[in-house]
């Protein structure tokens, strides 16, 4: 694991930085909804600096990124999150992390960064979204196109439901 210091804004109260309110990283400031986990390092690992270390929620991050891009809303789905933009469902959170929905004419780029599909089920159970590369997720401006492909791909899907909708 790489350690990246980050800079860290907490509520300070009477035992000192208690709760991290929001944190800056590559010079965006992200909110933090919740904590999952915290301890203090005492120099256990020597690469480590004696701090302060909090595990805040992914879907918290990934909410905050996207929501730089375009409006987002999330649900809860069966131990995930679904999340949608412009009223369709483009993507999902599942075990920390994002996938995007994709169809014939994105899935090649997502095959071509050794981007893997998501799989409740198991190995033969690939669905129509694929996990987006870290980097990515990282950058908001590299996010921006993605998620863009991502809702243009929701809604043809959803297009061709209502055309086989209508032919019936």
């Amino acid at each position: 694991m790489k350690l990246v210091p980050i800079q860290v804004e907490c509520y300070a109260g009477a035992k000192a930085d208690e709760t991290p309110r929001r944190f800056t990283w590559e010079e965006q400031t992200v909110e933090v909804g919740e904590v999952l986990d915290r301890w203090y390092q005492v120099e256990s690992k020597p690469e480590w600096p004696r701090a302060d270390y909090f595990k805040v929620s992914y879907r918290d991050f990934v909410l905050e990124q996207l929501g730089r891009v375009a409006p987002v809303s999330a649900k809860s789905m069966f131990g995930g999150v679904g999340l949608y933009a412009e009223g369709l469902f483009f993507a999902l959170i599942a075990e920390d992390r994002l996938y995007f929905k994709v169809d014939d004419t994105t899935r090649l780029e997502f095959e071509r960064l050794g981007m893997e599909p998501f799989r409740p089920f198991g190995e033969d159970s690939a669905m129509g979204y694929y996990e987006v590369p870290a980097d990515v997720v990282e950058d908001s401006v590299q996010l921006g196109p993605w998620m863009r492909k991502a809702i243009d791909v929701a809604a043809r899907a959803k297009g061709r439901k209502k055309s086989k909708g209508a032919a019936r």
